[in-house]
C-alpha cells in the first residue's frame, strides 16, 4: 500500500481507512498506518487470517506489496519491540542507548530524554 506524502492528514486519514478495512478482523489483524501485523496460534489459522485480511484489502481496492510482505514469521521486531510467541520484548540496543545516553547539558536534551524514556 501506498499513500501520497506531503497531504494534510493523510496519515491519520489513511490510519481511519485501515481500521475500518480491518474492522472485521480486528481479534487478529492491527495496522498502524500502512504496516499490517496478523498473529495466529498456528499455521492453518494464520493461512486463513491471512486470507482473510488479503480478501479485506481487495474489498476495498487497496494493494500489498509482495516485495515488502514478510510472511509466516514467528517472531517481528515492530515500532522498537520485538514481539514473538505471545511476548512482547524491548529491543536490547534500545535500552543500551537509554543506559549509555550522554550526559545532558540543555533542557532541550532533557526533554528530549524524557520522551525518548517515556516511550520505553
Amino acid at each position: 500500500m501506498m499513500m501520497p506524502f506531503g497531504l494534510h492528514g493523510a496519515a491519520a486519514t489513511f490510519q481511519r481507512l485501515m481500521n475500518q478495512v480491518l474492522s472485521p478482523d480486528n481479534s487478529y489483524a492491527i495496522a498502524y498506518i500502512d504496516d499490517i501485523v496478523i498473529y495466529s496460534a498456528n499455521w492453518e489459522e494464520h493461512l486463513w487470517h491471512l486470507a482473510n485480511v488479503l480478501r479485506a484489502l481487495g474489498e476495498a481496492g487497496l494493494t500489498a506489496n509482495p516485495d515488502k510482505c514478510h510472511l509466516g514469521q514467528q517472531g517481528v521486531t515492530y515500532l522498537g519491540y520485538t514481539v514473538s510467541w505471545g511476548k512482547l520484548r524491548l529491543l536490547v540496543n534500545k535500552v543500551e542507548a537509554l543506559k549509555n545516553y550522554p550526559t545532558l547539558t540543555t533542557k532541550r536534551q532533557v526533554w528530549q530524554f524524557l520522551g525518548l524514556a517515556g516511550y520505553y
